[in-house]
């Protein structure tokens, strides 16, 4: 790409990414007020509010606006013309549909008189992605060639109970066993394959109900795509690395 095209798209991009993150701060902040306020109610509840509210960073309003717009909603027809100026920065195809409701003098104007603090920044946020996304793929890989030398377990009490809880649950999806060593608390690798994980010598002192009670616990994760959903949440993170609400909300959503 030539940079000269690259510092006008940043430049013109980068402000509307802006409009784009204090409303997502705005949302991010009331989501935190509301589950403080709902602190004596279920988890799920809490839980939901916080993905929704971490789910705004991911979505640019003017993306809701064309969505609405092309199921036939037609926003931009019942609120200002801006509104139809605000989704025309989704993609430099719309400009042509959108014809004179893009102001381009203005838009080359106001490029560049910060086009090289913009092109700086954009450098930075994917530096910042890339350090990350390094140090992410690095402790999956280490885990994975941990779990790769260690069999998977298809007989013995545990095996029993896992297939006994899930047939209660009535899972449809296979979820194999292994009795690692190395790890100290349970828990289930994987998404599409997922893989309970039951640390060696944890199960020794365990009553059958107790056992099946962790099984369950870990299983319901399955069914909720919870490794998905953290997958997800580790990728926003990435993305919106410089941004401390961020954060606070993938912490909520731990706990």
């Amino acid at each position: 790409m030539n940079l000269d095209v690259f510092h006008r798209w940043t430049g013109w991009l980068l402000p509307k990414f802006a409009d784009h993150l204090w409303q997502s701060t705005l949302i991010g902040l009331t989501t935190l007020v509301v589950v403080y306020l709902f602190h004596r109610q279920s988890a799920r509840l809490r839980h939901v509010l916080l993905l929704l509210g971490m789910a705004k960073f991911l979505v640019p309003s003017a993306l809701l606006v064309a969505s609405l717009d092309f199921l036939g909603v037609r926003i931009a027809e019942l609120l200002s013309s801006s509104s139809a100026t605000t989704v025309s920065y989704l993609h430099p195809s719309l400009w042509l549909q959108l014809g004179e409701q893009v102001p381009v003098g203005r838009m080359t104007a106001s490029v560049d008189k910060g086009s090289g603090v913009y092109l700086a920044l954009v450098f930075t946020w994917l530096l910042g992605c890339l350090f990350l996304t390094v140090i992410w793929v690095r402790r999956r890989r280490s885990v994975k060639t941990l779990l790769a030398g260690t069999p998977r377990v298809s007989v013995g009490r545990e095996a029993d109970s896992l297939r006994r809880v899930s047939g209660w649950m009535l899972l449809k999806k296979h979820v194999a066993l292994t009795m690692p060593s190395g790890f100290t608390e349970p828990g289930v690798w994987g998404i599409r394959t997922p893989v309970l994980l039951l640390p060696q010598g944890m199960t020794t002192e365990m009553t059958d109900a107790e056992l099946e009670s962790v099984i369950l616990h870990e299983l319901i994760h399955v069914e909720r795509h919870d490794n998905l959903i953290a997958a997800l949440q580790r990728v926003l993170c990435y993305l919106s690395w410089f941004h401390p609400l961020v954060w606070i909300l993938d912490r909520k959503l731990l706990l």
